[in-house]
């Protein structure tokens, strides 16, 4: 697992993150907010995450979703996993993370990966809805299943207006 702890406050309203992460098997990426050094496991994720993917028989859509669920999740279509060549790259923006102006917090971005099945390219857009104030200050991000074969995760905070 990738953890960041006590990198949210009321310092920046948005948050971005950056990265990618290779899982050891085929499998989706999830993460959990996490409030005072431990994860926020609470059914409060609503997560939608809706894709248009490529493949040797053309193009196709293929949307994910999950409503008050413990945790939420990006590349639910599955990742294929490899040595050298496939993960899941993302850019994402947190909002109010730690709730210090709304209740809930929010978050939205862009995602690609090639996909476990038939070797598809997706391309997808994601949201991220709490259903309660968890007061967040990091993020923790993990497999389904198997282990992190590799990552490189940024966090930048974004300068108020």
């Amino acid at each position: 697992a990738v953890t960041f702890d006590n990198v949210f406050s009321s310092t920046y309203r948005a948050y971005k993150l950056i990265g990618m992460v290779a899982p050891s098997q085929d499998t989706f990426v999830k993460f959990r907010f996490r409030s005072g050094g431990s994860d926020v496991n609470a059914n409060t994720y609503s997560t939608m995450e809706g894709s248009t993917y490529v493949d040797g028989s053309g193009t196709g859509q293929a949307n994910v979703s999950n409503n008050s669920n413990t945790y939420s999740f990006i590349a639910g279509n599955d990742i294929n996993s490899d040595n050298n060549s496939d993960f899941v790259s993302f850019d994402l923006t947190v909002t109010d993370p730690n709730t210090d102006i709304f209740s809930r917090s929010m978050m939205t971005g862009t995602l690609a990966y090639r996909g476990a099945t038939s070797a598809r390219l997706y391309s997808s857009y994601f949201a991220l809805g709490m259903h309660s104030n968890t007061d967040n200050d990091g993020i923790k991000f993990e497999t389904h299943a198997g282990t992190l074969l590799f990552h490189s995760i940024r966090v930048y905070g974004m300068v108020n207006s």
